[in-house]
C-alpha cells in the first residue's frame, strides 16, 4: 500500500473542515432569519387579531350609541378621546360591574405616552349613573387616534349636537408607523333618522 492510499492529507482535512464551517455559518444565518420572520409574522398576526377585536367592540358600542340630552352632546370630546352613552348589549352585561345596567357611559381615550387605547365603561342604572370602572386596555401600540363626525354634509373634528352624527370615523396609526383602515360606523338611531 502506498502512502497516498493510506489516508487523507492535512490539506484535504483542512478543506473539509472549512467547508463544514461555512455550511454551519450559512445554516445558522438561515435559522436566525427564519426565526425572526416567524416572530415578525406572529406579532403582526397578534396585532391584527387584537385590532380586529377592538374594532368589533367599538363598532358595537357606537352602533348602540344614544342621543345626548341637553346640555350634554351625544358625543363628548375630540382629538385623542371621546365619550358617549350606549345601550347595553349582552356582551357588555357580562362584564364585571355592569349588573342590571340599561346603558353605559363609554370613554375612549388614547394614552400617547404608553401608546395604549383605553376604554372606560360606567354603568347607568334606572336610579342614575353607577360608579365608574377602571380603564381597560382596548388596544396596545397605538400612537395616534383621530376622530371625525359626519353630519350628512361635512366631516367635523368635534361634535356638539345632542343628535347623533350620521357617521363616526376613527383612524388609528400604530407606533410602528402602520395605519389600520378607517373604522366608519353609523350609529343605529342616526342611521334610521332621515
Amino acid at each position: 500500500m502506498t502512502r497516498r492510499e493510506a489516508g487523507f492529507t492535512l490539506l484535504e482535512i483542512l478543506v473539509v473542515v472549512v467547508v463544514i464551517g461555512l455550511l454551519m455559518v450559512m445554516l445558522t444565518g438561515a435559522t436566525r432569519f427564519a426565526t425572526a420572520a416567524v416572530s415578525r409574522g406572529t406579532r403582526r398576526a397578534d396585532q391584527s387579531e387584537a385590532t380586529t377585536t377592538a374594532e368589533r367592540v367599538l363598532r358595537r358600542l357606537i352602533v348602540a350609541a344614544e342621543p345626548g340630552a341637553l346640555p350634554q352632546p351625544a358625543f363628548r370630546g375630540a382629538a385623542q378621546g371621546f365619550g358617549f352613552t350606549t345601550a347595553i348589549s349582552p356582551e357588555i352585561v357580562a362584564l364585571p360591574g355592569m349588573g342590571a345596567a340599561s346603558a353605559a357611559d363609554c370613554m375612549l381615550r388614547l394614552d400617547p405616552a404608553a401608546h395604549r387605547l383605553l376604554l372606560t365603561l360606567s354603568p347607568r342604572y334606572a336610579a342614575g349613573p353607577g360608579s365608574g370602572t377602571d380603564a381597560a386596555l382596548l388596544l396596545d401600540g397605538v400612537a395616534e387616534l383621530s376622530i371625525a363626525f359626519y353630519d350628512g354634509a361635512n366631516w367635523h373634528s368635534r361634535w356638539s349636537a345632542t343628535a347623533l352624527p350620521r357617521l363616526v370615523r376613527l383612524h388609528l396609526r400604530f407606533a410602528d408607523g402602520t395605519a389600520w383602515p378607517d373604522i366608519v360606523v353609523a350609529p343605529r338611531r342616526a342611521a334610521g333618522a332621515a
